[in-house]
C-alpha cells in the first residue's frame, strides 16, 4: 500500500519476483499451506557464472597456503548472489569448451 493507502503496483511486483528469485512459485500453495517453513526441493535449470564474480574457496583461502594437517576434506555450499551468462555467452562458452584441447595435450 502507499502512504495514501492505495495498492501498490510498483512494490507487490518487486516482491513477488523476489518470492520468484528464491524458489516460491504460486502453483505449489497448497503444498505451502501443510506447515510453516516447507519449500518443496526445486531442481534449478544449470547455470554458468563468470568465475571473477564468484569469491572462490581454495588453498590460498588458508594459512600459508595449505590445509592444516588435521583436515581431512574440505566441503562447501556456494550462495550464488550475481547473475549467471547470458545464453548466447553460455553457448559460446560451452562450444569453446567442447572444441578446446585439453590441457596436457590429450
Amino acid at each position: 500500500m502507499t502512504a495514501s493507502g492505495e495498492r501498490d503496483e510498483v512494490a507487490e511486483d518487486s516482491f513477488s519476483q523476489a518470492l520468484s528469485a528464491g524458489g516460491y512459485d504460486p502453483q505449489h500453495e497448497d503444498v505451502y499451506a501443510t506447515r510453516p517453513g516447507v519449500m518443496p526441493k526445486l531442481v534449478l535449470p544449470p547455470r554458468l557464472f563468470a568465475a571473477a564474480d564468484l569469491d572462490i574457496l581454495s588453498l590460498e583461502s588458508f594459512k600459508d597456503d595449505r590445509l592444516p594437517k588435521m583436515v581431512r576434506a574440505v566441503s562447501y555450499e556456494l550462495e550464488v548472489v550475481t547473475d549467471p551468462l547470458d545464453a548466447l555467452v553460455s553457448k559460446d562458452t560451452l562450444a569453446r569448451l567442447l572444441t578446446t584441447a585439453p590441457l596436457g595435450g590429450g
